[in-house]
């Protein structure tokens, strides 16, 4: 009876399904290219309306293009030259065509969900022309089920959702050159291979192990010496170039090298005299993590037939000889782009074969049974990988209960709709993308350093400078992320004496965030001060609720006297509602340049926060002085956030409970 009333329904519309996606392979496939695009898209706008953009490219890219459609080519003021000078990225230009259509940092996002998701295309027909007929007569959707595991890659969803970056459009070019490459077309290879290498200077390292492979493969010598060829000149041109439009003449990013030595003689004199310094570099467990997540989702497979993967052996050593090493980090950005060819086309090659590999292990497996097996293993694999390595379960999740993210949200937007057009502006981290399609942007952690990046040399704010929007929860950031960096270290001191320096009147506050403004006359926007005398005594810390035109604040005023308190200290605030649900939750550096007063030789903070419209009064307000050790990582979402060791709490405050007005 079960089974009569479970099974054989399900057996059916199994069948159905199994019988439909036979007929129609290609609109299935379509199908789920355009699911992924719209997936990763919608992830990507929403992540971009909380601001959770903080890691600068977004907001970097985002300046060139826009700079690029007003015919300032390759123009951008975050790092003080042309783009051309991180990287020789002529792709730009032709993707500046599209961008043109609707400008903004939106456009980049789904630009680069599409470019994505449109890779499955050239994996598909690669798979259909790999497999044996064996597999396609046992295995007829063979190459359907290699595109979708294609499409669940933690590493290509990591890739979209981190930040954006030209080099993903580099990954559909070289795939198509495979596929010329496979059907013996010429003219075609050859004109993807120039597609992908005008996409940066390292995708030369992909297409020259192309030369090598066809040499490994019994090619013609055609087929060995022109992407070979193709590849060296370019890359050799583009280092040329790149030097020539960096402001030191060289290519900045050497520094990740320099522990090998400090010029191209001396780092291969280390190679070769010292390889066990080498050696010792190389094997770690990070460099493990980062292989075993790469061949994961792919249920291992490329390594049955891993000889493609030779076209992954450039990257991997930029990762491996580079000084941070691999680690879960590559896994989790851009840095995996280039070995996504190499890794989809060995996972196919290792498809074809797996099925005889299972065979001969576990003897009671049919051909048929085997060769099931094994690709229901690889869809397995790549949906547990989606679910565990990648960042579209957290973003659903974050989406649906991180309610005080969007509460944040809404007043990082009302600061940034007092910030004219074309003003030009110092941000900090989290606030750069919303305000990247201008001229003038300069990003707020140079001035606080005092250095362009590297500490390639002083860095001067611009003379026009007219406002500088700042999220306080940056200042931590730059705390934790400068300290511990080698370049930066040394210019940390003195951070908050430069950021003053450019501050300007505060005409907004609400939060974390403030905005300043250099030109503006006008007394500041401020709170009065909530500090209050009863009695002849002073009451603190105190907390009240006051309404202005923009919503309902919940105001703070914390007296520190003269005490001291540790380096690095911060105050993180929260309220609770009648509920117990969060309605304030923020962090703010106690040396921080916001709305603080000296008082007699003392400190009084005061600060305010808005409260979310369903709140549910009374509020009960708190608020700790804590220190920790924190370090850089990203969330779930692709995000840089502060995580170590739990805060230490060195003073906790104690509020009376606050009502609303009336």
């Amino acid at each position: 009876m079960l089974k009569n009333r479970y099974i054989e329904p399900m057996d059916i519309w199994f069948k159905s399904l199994s019988t439909w996606l036979k007929k129609n392979e290609k609109t299935a496939l379509l199908s789920a290219i355009f699911l992924l695009f719209i997936t990763l898209s919608a992830a990507c706008l929403w992540k971009y309306a909380i601001f959770g953009y903080n890691g600068i490219d977004l907001a970097y890219f985002s300046q060139v293009f826009w700079n690029t459609v007003h015919g300032r080519f390759f123009v951008q003021s975050i790092h003080p030259h042309l783009s051309l000078g991180d990287h020789a990225e002529f792709a730009i230009l032709p993707l500046s065509l599209l961008y043109a259509f609707v400008p903004g940092p939106r456009t980049l996002l789904v630009m680069q969900a599409f470019a994505l998701a449109a890779c499955a295309w050239p994996v598909w027909r690669i798979a259909r022309f790999r497999f044996s007929e064996r597999i396609a007569a046992t295995i007829p959707l063979a190459g359907l089920m290699m595109a979708a595991a294609f499409l669940l890659n933690p590493s290509l969803q990591n890739i979209g959702l981190f930040e954006f970056h030209v080099l993903a459009f580099a990954i559909f070019p070289l795939l198509m050159a495979m596929l010329a490459y496979e059907t013996g077309d010429k003219k075609w290879f050859v004109a993807w291979c120039v597609m992908a290498l005008l996409v940066r200077e390292d995708v030369a390292l992909v297409v020259v192990m192309m030369g090598l492979l066809a040499w490994l493969e019994g090619k013609s010598k055609w087929w060995r010496l022109t992407p070979f060829l193709l590849g060296t000149a370019w890359f050799l041109a583009a280092m040329r170039l790149i030097a020539f439009f960096s402001p030191d003449g060289a290519y900045k990013y050497r520094i990740y090298y320099e522990w090998l030595g400090s010029n191209p003689t001396e780092m291969l004199k280390t190679l070769f005299l010292h390889p066990l310094l080498v050696i010792g570099h190389i094997v770690s467990f990070a460099n493990f993590e980062m292989l075993l997540g790469f061949l994961f989702p792919f249920a291992l497979f490329p390594i049955f037939k891993p000889r493609r993967l030779l076209l992954a052996v450039g990257p991997l050593l930029q990762i491996i000889l580079g000084a941070p090493g691999g680690g879960e980090l590559i896994l989790e950005t851009h840095y995996a782009t280039l070995f996504i060819p190499a890794l989809a086309l060995t996972a196919i090659d290792g498809a074809a074969v797996a099925p005889d590999v299972f065979r001969k292990r576990v003897r009671l497996l049919s051909q048929i049974s085997a060769e099931k097996a094994s690709f229901g293993l690889l869809l397995l694999c790549a949906a547990y990988g989606a679910a565990t390595l990648g960042p579209l379960p957290a973003a659903v999740h974050q989406a649906l209960t991180d309610r005080l993210a969007y509460v944040r949200a809404q007043r990082d937007w009302s600061l940034l709709s007092r910030v004219p057009a074309d003003a030009s502006i110092a941000a900090s981290y989290a606030l750069l993308p919303a305000l990247s399609s201008r001229q003038h942007l300069t990003s707020l952690h140079y001035v606080a350093l005092g250095v362009t990046q590297f500490a390639e040399k002083p860095y001067v704010p611009p003379e026009d400078l007219r406002m500088v929007a700042l999220d306080a929860d940056d200042l931590l950031t730059y705390r934790t992320q400068f300290l511990k960096t080698a370049w930066a270290a040394p210019h940390y001191a003195g951070w908050r004496r430069r950021l003053e320096s450019v501050m300007g009147t505060p005409i907004f506050s609400d939060g974390t965030v403030m905005l300043y403004d250099r030109s503006s006359a006008a007394p500041p926007v401020m709170l009065a001060p909530a500090l209050i005398r009863i009695a002849g005594k002073k009451a603190s810390p105190f907390a009240d609720a006051v309404t202005d035109a923009h919503g309902t604040k919940v105001r703070f005023s914390i007296d520190l006297g003269t005490d001291a308190l540790p380096d690095g200290s911060a105050i993180r605030y929260r309220a609770l509602d009648a509920r117990g649900r969060e309605v304030i939750d923020d962090a703010l550096p106690v040396d921080s340049p916001m709305p603080w007063t000296s008082r007699n030789g003392g400190t009084a903070l005061q600060f305010s926060a808005t409260i979310p419209a369903w709140a549910i009064w009374p509020l009960r307000p708190e608020a700790t002085i804590t220190t920790s050790d924190s370090t850089l990582m990203l969330n779930g979402v692709r995000t840089a956030v502060r995580n170590g060791q739990p805060a230490k709490s060195v003073r906790t405050f104690d509020f009376p409970t606050v009502d609303q007005q009336k």
